[in-house]
């Protein structure tokens, strides 16, 4: 039997290290082995071939080394610092002594890797750093157990305090903040808390959907000029993350009313124009009609000519008559190819809010074959020109279109889009302002105040005369909302501020294309909140300072639920069953367990052993457990792990 070679670490001669004493530097990629070779120093990283990131034979090459594992930083990254985090911990099971190096800012300079390190500073320089600010992680014992004994009744006490590390969160920032009401004016403001209240549910939904529902109001021949050759329509995408049982529905419908009332009231009043224009243009059609069959039926060629020139005036009177579209402003459910109608049939604009997901299904091609469609989606968020054929008939060009976009999904619509990669390589995701809010249920009170008519009524009242004000401009050019002063020397600030975070070592670098679309998203935002403050005269005034500020502080609040949202549709896979394995830790608080312990006790949710070992292998490298290593053994061992203190809230006792 052939026994093939187990992977090998890249780089650095590891038997010459040996022999000076040398300190091995354990790198991200090939990059930073070959500046730190060039530099004398010896490093290593995991080969970029093979798959699987590190390897137990990695660890194995280390033992004995004094070994220093030098972070990367900013994203996208292969590593992250939870990844790092567990690679160093792994390597303390065979070296002699373990730290981990994570590049400080030096001078006001971020410092990505060491490739970018020795760029600008000495090799003794950064063996200096690397002594002074690398972390040592405490070296993981083995521990022995006795064949057929249960961990929970070993003798062998857990690690003491001191000697672990504080756990890294499974998930970053698990609560980003609530939505900012206070930003809204006042009239919106009273409504978006009394349904948040009434309703059970948190201000999250009805102030994102505040916004969608202003701009479905306020879209169409309105931009704001926030620089030369900068101009932003006001309308929105947007998605709200939350799960089945949440009162979605109920919050959409009271939300959007004052809209479908709108919608109504128009209808009523444009009823008789609508009705005596489609009845002129049909008599229009019957005397075509009848002069296209007399014209076709005589023999009589002056006759003929005759007829034929009557028939060309009546198509011109005909093709005069035009019947107004009934008004619609939005609908719950479209398909690409219907949205691009509808757009044609209303001037542009339009909406599509629903409290479900199912648009996303629309565009990934649900009823095309699984042929994706979102082009119509994207141009009618960026206003570019959009073409709509139908069929036979001439093909419509809809310019300036203005769509706006709310939906309230399940987390899972989000990843699936992301998967997707039809979708997720035209930037759907990066249009989309995303929310995703703390769930409230299991603490919602049983009998809530209702929401005060008065704040009802003044709502819709106000809603409707922002869309009657809109509407009674003329559509033919934009309508210019303009910046005072202070409102564009704050969106600059801002801005300067903002570009440094989508750079490599910002912090908004792993979604940096969401990031760069956050400033024209903030200044359409400052448009909304100027109509929605001055519903008389906004067209009239410039954007002041404070509205600035105040779109600014939405702007932050989407972009932490950016980073939130992104997380979750890049997370791990094994989060959640880690999740459910630290609860059932943090319950019943045991020092120390065997992954078969857990399964038992979960499975009602674990069908089999497999993912709670790999659960139980996250939580190691989070810091939470500890595997504990055991003797070699005939057959297929539980693995076992002690618990970190940490999460023993009254010391934790062994469980009997």
């Amino acid at each position: 039997m052939v026994v093939e070679p187990g992977p090998s670490l890249h780089g650095g001669d590891l038997l010459e290290a040996a022999r000076r004493g040398s300190t091995v530097y354990v790198v991200e990629g090939p990059t930073d082995v070959k500046a730190g070779q060039s530099a004398g120093l010896a490093v290593v990283c995991a080969p970029l071939s093979g798959g699987g990131g590190w390897h137990p034979d990695f660890t194995e090459e280390l033992s004995g080394f004094d070994v220093i594992c030098v972070q990367s930083r900013g994203y996208p990254s292969s590593y992250g610092p939870v990844k790092w985090r567990g690679i160093a911990r792994e390597i303390t099971k065979r070296a002699a002594r373990v730290r981990l190096l994570e590049f400080p800012t030096i001078d006001g300079e971020t410092i990505g890797d060491l490739a970018s390190y020795l760029q600008r500073h000495s090799p003794d320089a950064f063996a200096e750093l690397a002594e002074s600010d690398a972390c040592e992680l405490p070296r993981r014992a083995a521990r022995s157990l006795a064949d057929g004994r249960e961990v929970q009744g070993a003798a062998t006490p857990p690690a003491a305090e001191g000697n672990w590390d504080e756990p890294v969160p499974l998930d970053r920032d698990p609560d980003p903040p609530p939505f900012p009401t206070e930003t809204l004016p006042g009239w919106m403001r009273e409504f978006v808390e009394a349904i948040a209240e009434a309703y059970q549910v948190p201000r999250d939904l009805p102030g994102a959907l505040a916004l969608a529902v202003l701009a479905l109001a306020s879209a169409g021949p309105v931009v704001v000029d926030a620089a030369p050759d900068w101009r932003e329509p006001l309308n929105l995408f947007v998605a709200v993350a939350m799960d089945p049982g949440e009162r979605k529905s109920g919050v959409f419908r009271e939300m959007t009313a004052p809209m479908t009332d709108y919608e109504r009231a128009e209808l009523s009043r444009m009823m008789p124009e609508i009705a005596q224009a489609a009845s002129r243009r049909r008599q229009a059609e019957a005397r075509v009609a009848d002069l296209e069959k007399a014209a076709a039926t005589t023999h009589d060629d002056s006759e003929r000519r005759k007829l034929t020139g009557q028939t060309e005036k009546a198509v011109e009177e005909r093709d005069q008559i035009v019947v107004p579209q009934e008004p619609q402003r939005f609908t719950s459910d479209v398909t690409p190819e219907k949205l691009g109608s509808l757009l044609a049939a209303h001037d542009g604009r339009f909406g599509v809010l629903s409290p479900e997901g199912g648009v996303f299904d629309q565009m990934a091609g649900l009823y095309t074959k699984g042929q994706p469609n979102p082009d119509v989606f994207l141009k009618a968020h960026a206003g570019d020109t959009l073409r709509v054929d139908r069929g036979s008939r001439p093909s419509e060009f809809v310019e300036r279109p203005t769509l706006t976009l709310c939906l309230a999904v399940q987390p899972a619509s989000l990843a699936a889009v992301r998967a997707n990669p039809a979708l997720r390589n035209r930037g759907l995701l990066e249009r989309l302002l995303m929310s995703v809010p703390r769930s409230i249920v299991g603490q919602r009170q049983i009998k809530p105040p209702p929401v005060p008519p008065s704040v009802r009524s003044l709502y819709a009242e106000r809603l409707k005369a922002l869309a009657r004000s809109v509407d009674q401009k003329p559509m033919d050019d934009p309508l210019v909302l303009r910046l005072s002063a202070g409102a564009g020397e704050y969106l600059d600030e801002f801005r300067r501020a903002h570009e440094p975070r989508c750079g490599p070592d910002g912090d908004l670098a792993g979604i940096k294309g969401w990031a760069s679309k956050l400033p024209g998203a903030a200044v359409r935002i400052v448009g909304l909140l100027h109509l929605a403050d001055h519903l008389t005269d906004g067209f009239a005034r410039p954007i002041e300072r404070s509205t600035m500020q105040s779109a600014l502080k939405i702007a932050e609040y989407f972009t932490a639920h950016a980073l939130r949202a992104f997380d979750l549709m890049d997370a791990d896979p094994r989060v959640p069953d880690a999740a459910a394995v630290l609860a059932w830790v943090q319950g019943t608080k045991p020092t120390q367990f065997k992954v078969r312990d857990a399964y038992r006790a979960l499975r009602t949710r674990f069908s089999e052993a497999a993912p709670v070992r790999a659960a139980c292998k996250l939580l190691d490298e989070h810091g939470y457990l500890r595997e504990i290593e055991e003797p070699p053994r005939r057959g297929r061992p539980s693995p076992a792990y002690e618990v970190n203190p940490a999460e023993l809230a009254d010391g934790g006792q062994p469980s009997p």
